[in-house]
């Protein structure tokens, strides 16, 4: 049974390392400035990435996963030469700026609804100013 496993591990081990020449050389064609070495690395870093954000990110909506992978690919793609291969792989750095993204994005849409939710609480007494009669004592008027 051990002897199975250690055998399976090898065999993911070569896949990984298979992947990351590709990406290496498609990055290297990317820097070129082909592009359909841009799109090819686009899905493949695509498909990669995805599911690691979306089991980081289980609870968020998928649309804001997906949208922060592909701002991120977009500013990859902008400038390729910013990736330094002796740094560390393709697929971490971003997921590395996808992460950042969308934690951004986050809390940008948190920052709003606190926003909103304090014009609503100072709108309120306002709105009960103006459907009060204008009648009466004005303790009654609120």
């Amino acid at each position: 049974m051990a002897q199975v496993h250690v055998r399976h591990t090898r065999k993911r081990r070569d896949v990984g390392t298979d992947q990351s020449a590709d990406l290496t050389s498609m990055h290297a064609q990317v820097v070129l400035g082909r592009p359909d070495a841009r799109e090819c690395a686009a899905a493949h870093l695509s498909r990669v990435v995805l599911p690691v954000l979306v089991r980081a990110f289980p609870s968020v909506d998928p649309h804001l996963v997906r949208t922060a992978l592909h701002d991120a690919l977009l500013w990859y793609l902008a400038r390729p030469a910013y990736f330094d291969p002796s740094r560390g792989r393709l697929e971490r750095l971003i997921q590395v700026v996808a992460r950042r993204r969308l934690v951004d994005s986050l809390r940008k849409r948190r920052r709003r609804q606190l926003r909103e939710q304090g014009v609503i609480a100072a709108f309120l007494p306002l709105q009960k100013l103006r459907q009060a009669p204008m009648w009466g004592k004005p303790s009654e008027w609120c």
